[in-house]
Formats: C-alpha cells, structure tokens, sequence
C-alpha cells in the first residue's frame, strides 16, 4: 500500500517518478554476468538490458553502493521511496522481483540476503571496471547528425519516382 504524501499543487497525470537522489557511485558496476550503469539507470546481462523496474533498481543501487553491509529496510524505503509512506510488504515485492531477474539463488548464484527484521546485504562480489573508451556514456547518440536529418527529409518529401509530392 502506497500513500502520497506530496503536494497537491503537483500535477498527478502522467507526472514521471523522481528517481531520487542520484547514486553515490557512478561508474559502472560489475557482478556476476551483469553489468549497472546507475546513472542511466540500466542493468545489463552481457550486452542486454535487463527488465527491471526504477524500484527494484533503486534498492539494487543502494545496496551496490555499500557491497557487504547490512543496509536497513528504513534506510532502503526511504531512498526508493522519497515523500511517500510505504509499508514493507512493498520492499518485500521489489526484493523478490530484483532476485527473480538475478536468477540469485539458482545456479550457484547469490547476491542478496535477508538479515530478518533488519535489512539486506548484497554479498557477491562486485568490481568497477576501468573506463572503457565506447562506454555508455561516451556512445554516439540515436539521433543523427542535422545533415544527416536534412537529407533523410528531404528524401521522404519526394514522392515514389524522385519528383516532389504535393501536400495540401
């Protein structure tokens, strides 16, 4: 059960959730077979994104922050879910889906355990690879170049045998 407590000034139609303070650590994260990037907000599995929502990656953020520490449940509700009041059956679901999508406890695989009544603790070990020069960060963007752009529209203006169409 989720109870807003934000203002009501604040428009609640299609309004996009404020992820939070952003993470401690920037760079990327590696375990296992997965790669997060935590300020593009992206987990990969090799070179795949992972499905996974801004909760469960918010809790998976803030336990990589601090590998090996217990991190309490209020420490944790409070940073997926800012200015809202949440009970912890919900952490309890985003835990869940977050170990569903880690396939943690199958195959030999564990990254994180439950300290019952206290909090979680990620327990894989975990390292920051160097920069890589075609980071995700440094990648080229989707959008093409103006030129690019221009001739692209000024071919799709011409009609099927290279004469311009007529609009009305």
């Amino acid at each position: 059960m989720i109870f807003d407590r934000l203002p009501s000034s604040r428009p609640t139609a299609l309004t996009q959730l404020d992820p939070g303070p952003q993470p401690s650590v920037t760079g990327e994260i590696a375990f296992g077979p997965f790669r997060l990037f935590p300020r593009q907000f992206l987990l990969l599995e090799g070179d795949k994104p992972v499905p996974l929502g801004s909760r469960a990656l918010g809790i998976l953020i803030a336990l990589l922050e601090r590998p090996g520490e217990l991190v309490s449940k209020q420490e944790l509700m409070a940073r997926v879910w800012p200015d809202v009041f949440v009970v912890p059956t919900n952490l309890t679901v985003h835990i869940s889906a977050l170990r569903r999508v880690l396939r943690d406890g199958r195959d030999g695989n564990r990254f994180i355990i439950n300290i019952p009544g206290r909090g979680y603790q990620f327990v894989a070990s975990v390292h920051t690879p160097p920069q890589r020069k075609a980071s995700l960060e440094t990648m080229r963007p989707i959008v093409p170049p103006l030129e690019e752009r221009l001739q692209i529209q000024a071919l799709s203006e011409r009609g099927a045998y290279g004469f311009p169409t007529a609009h009305p």
